[in-house]
């Protein structure tokens, strides 16, 4: 997982890791900020503009589209590697980044099938809670789970709450227990995976 740098000006950079962004927060070179619930920092000294070529393979499935994003050099070792490959040599794996829309229901204020008694409970909605500032998808940080999205709440005010892989994590986190991070439009699910 690499997070995006800015310069002062605002000129994107190439990315760094995680440890790197750290440091540089820590010590007062960069200041972070979220962008579309992406983790980002902004440089606060003057730097050259570092960038380099790149280039993206574009795979369209038929339910999904696959991106690559290599630099020249890496793009190199990697024909090099799937040919050694051929020979029975051991390929490196690769990190990989999956990105994929949260599922958001909009204009349902009750469930279509009516449930016991012949009521229709409501569904969807977006605000959470009475005070209105927590909504669906906010990304927050759990005391116990980590960085998490908030999926809804119930009557008696519990939070449900998911990992960024969409996998339900609880349904009973007290408003206490997180704090208010940003709100995402995304799920991210990070993993490495053999060259094909």
């Amino acid at each position: 997982m690499y997070v995006p740098v800015k310069t002062k000006e605002g000129k994107q950079l190439m990315p760094t890791m995680p440890p790197v962004a750290r440091h540089l927060i820590k010590t007062g070179k960069a200041t972070p900020y979220w962008s579309h619930g992406v983790f980002c920092i902004r440089l606060n000294y003057e730097t050259t503009d570092y960038t380099q070529d790149i280039v993206v393979g574009v795979d369209p499935g038929s339910k999904k589209e696959g991106f690559t994003v290599k630099s020249a050099t890496h793009t190199y070792l990697n024909i090099q590697a799937d040919a050694h490959n051929k020979v029975g040599q051991k390929v490196e794996k690769r990190r990989e980044l999956c990105i994929s829309p949260i599922p958001i229901r909009r204009r349902e204020l009750h469930r279509q099938n009516p449930q016991k008694g012949e009521k229709r409970p409501r569904y969807g909605g977006t605000v959470l809670g009475k005070s209105g500032n927590l909504v669906k998808n906010t990304l927050i940080r759990h005391v116990k789970y980590g960085f998490t999205r908030l999926a809804g709440v119930n009557s008696r005010g519990l939070f449900s709450i998911y990992s960024m892989e969409n996998k339900r994590l609880t349904t009973g986190a007290k408003r206490s227990d997180f704090r208010r991070l940003t709100r995402l439009n995304f799920c991210y699910r990070s993993g490495v995976s053999s060259p094909v």
